[in-house]
């Protein structure tokens, strides 16, 4: 019989697959345990996977068997995962894939965790907390945005899963820290959302440049391209660097110079912010209006209110960013404690029509 992880832990063990991306099975091929023992579980986490699972365990079971709560174990009964749903991580052990755990987590995560988690299955890198830099990297992502879009699509109704949905039209693959990860989703959500509404060209994306001295060919991977809206293809480009502790390496800062001057001579402008100054909300303003003056985007002509109110979202949307560490999940918990103190217990709706508008990888 099978143990077939799911929800957190399923989560975990994919976080500790590293660079492994699993094949799916058929999930005719997995026969779900439906009392599953904790020692046993565990004993084949330990086999499969390196480190010891945080407790409790989470396990799906077959639909109608007994729902644990408490102790080593906690118990799902749940329907079969759909035909490809489901990675074998050792032999009575499996986990489902990046996509089915998604809609697993869906009710249990706001949309902009949702968004959160998705940049990290669709990125380069995996939430560690037991890693020295809260993550460590893997060469490729576990999650393909057509990917989810085909599980959701067995879902039949488009008016399944709008949470998902909602963030899947968001999410920017190739993010390589969670850090990235907050600072495209603040360049690029709408206004409405408190986001400054730029377009995302790319992130970590291979760019054809000269080398200053050869004049020979190479590719240069900037953390963050931003293009103007509609003009992604063809258009002006900037460049946006988010620069960790490990840009202070000497044999590092040297390619960031060569990096920076490559991009110059191709017409690129590259800007850099570092911790302190991603958390300069003062600064981010500023320096955004920057590089929409490099797109060759028009001045927002706004109100004082709407200027102060588009501020106010920003700051929610940093202080929303800065409370996800991708481990702990209680997004839910914090609009519940809003709507108690007669605040405004969901982030930002989306915009009418008309609308201008270690764990150092998380900065803290």
């Amino acid at each position: 019989m099978t143990i077939l992880l799911s929800h957190t832990s399923a989560l975990e063990a994919l976080r500790r697959l590293g660079c492994i991306r699993q094949e799916p099975i058929g999930a005719d091929a997995v026969a779900l345990d439906c009392a599953p023992d904790a020692l046993r579980a565990a004993a084949l986490w330990e086999s499969a996977l390196p480190g010891t699972p945080q407790a409790p365990l989470h396990v799906q079971v077959p639909q109608g068997s007994p729902r644990t709560r408490g102790g080593a174990l906690v118990t799902h009964p749940m329907g079969e995962p759909p035909a490809g749903e489901v990675l074998s991580l050792c032999k009575g052990l499996a986990c489902p894939t990046p996509s089915q755990l998604l809609v697993q987590l869906e009710p249990r995560l706001t949309r902009l965790e949702l968004l959160v988690l998705m940049e990290e299955l669709m990125g380069t890198y995996a939430v560690r907390p037991d890693a020295p830099r809260g993550m460590v990297a893997r060469p490729s992502p576990l999650l393909a945005p057509e990917e989810l879009e085909t599980r959701l699509g067995l879902a039949g109704s488009a008016t399944n899963h709008r949470k998902l949905r909602w963030a899947l039209d968001r999410a920017v693959p190739g993010s390589a820290s969670p850090r990235e990860s907050k600072l495209v989703l603040r360049l690029s959500l709408q206004a409405s959302l408190g986001g400054y509404g730029l377009a995302v060209a790319g992130l970590n994306q291979g760019l054809a440049v000269a080398g200053i001295t050869s004049g020979e060919g190479r590719v240069r991977r900037p953390d963050v391209l931003l293009a103007r809206p509609g003009h992604a293809e063809g258009g002006r480009l900037v460049a946006l660097e988010y620069d960790g502790d490990v840009h202070l390496d000497e044999q590092r800062h040297a390619e960031d110079l060569r990096r920076t001057n490559e991009l110059a001579a191709a017409g690129i402008a590259e800007y850099r912010v570092d911790k302190a100054l991603y958390k300069n909300l003062g600064y981010m303003d500023s320096l955004v209006e920057q590089i929409r003056t490099e797109l060759g985007m028009p001045r927002e002509h706004l109100s004082r209110r709407q200027r102060e109110q588009r501020r106010k979202l920003r700051l929610e949307l940093f202080d929303e960013l800065e409370e996800i560490d991708g481990v702990t999940w209680d997004g839910r918990a914090r609009e519940r404690d809003r709507c108690k103190a007669g605040v405004g217990a969901t982030p930002p709706q989306d915009p009418v029509e008309g609308d201008v508008v270690p764990l150092e990888a998380y900065g803290v």
